[in-house]
């Protein structure tokens, strides 16, 4: 009687723990709830393009997301997935568009997940610059990006023209499409210099420029592993 109840007790234990990664921290909405779909066939372009204006904090479980040109234009934003392989948010198109782009927001963060360019869909190379998994504009800062993976972007995996982001135990690999001018992130500027730009214990691999790309001034960029 007593090794069924220790049994019980376990099997308890083992359940409470396989959900607890699927716990939604505060505020969090799971996307799936909200009719998005992991399921590496649908086109969430546009009802994620909607729900984006009018959420905030949205939760991803593992699971392939197939979208395009997403635009996130408001601050205090945060999406969050699984892990790195486990939650793929993937281009849908085999056109050169970025998978999301930042516009004059502040206080964003993205953590857990896979930032999949789709260029190893694409029939060609495109012409000139290709489209990055992530575009931080001007006018956005505050950005930390931690434990995420961007790849399969042609040129630019992430492309930065923004201030105070912080990158953290990320991974950058290219496209095996393109061999030129690939970059994991390539920081543009202009005239005005990028600001407080942190690389941590990340990993580039498969770039055939450089791991780091600027062809402007900037200051105070940290870069250690």
């Amino acid at each position: 009687m007593k090794l069924k109840v220790f049994l019980s007790f376990l099997l308890l234990i083992n359940v409470h723990l396989c959900f607890a990664a699927n716990i939604l921290s505060y505020g969090e909405e799971n996307v799936t709830t909200l009719g998005i779909k992991g399921d590496g066939l649908t086109d969430n372009t546009k009802l994620l393009s909607q729900i984006v204006k009018t959420h905030k904090n949205l939760y991803f479980p593992r699971g392939t997301y197939l979208f395009k040109a997403l635009v996130i234009s408001q601050s205090d934003v945060s999406i969050r997935g699984d892990g790195i392989g486990l939650t793929i948010l993937k281009s849908s198109g085999l056109v050169n568009d970025h998978l999301l782009t930042l516009i004059d927001s502040q206080n964003i963060n993205i953590s857990s997940l896979t930032m999949d360019g789709g260029g190893d869909l694409m029939p060609k190379p495109p012409k000139g610059d290709g489209a990055s998994c992530l575009t931080i504009s001007r006018g956005t800062s505050k950005v930390v990006l931690k434990s995420v993976q961007f790849k399969n972007a042609f040129n630019k995996q992430v492309t930065v023209l923004g201030s105070a982001v912080d990158f953290t135990d990320c991974s950058f690999s290219g496209s095996s499409k393109i061999n030129q001018d690939l970059d994991g992130i390539h920081l543009y500027g202009g005239t005005k210099r990028l600001i407080a730009i942190k690389v941590l214990n990340c990993k580039f691999e498969n770039l055939t420029r450089s791991g780091v790309y600027s062809d402007i001034l900037v200051k105070n960029v940290q870069i250690s592993r």
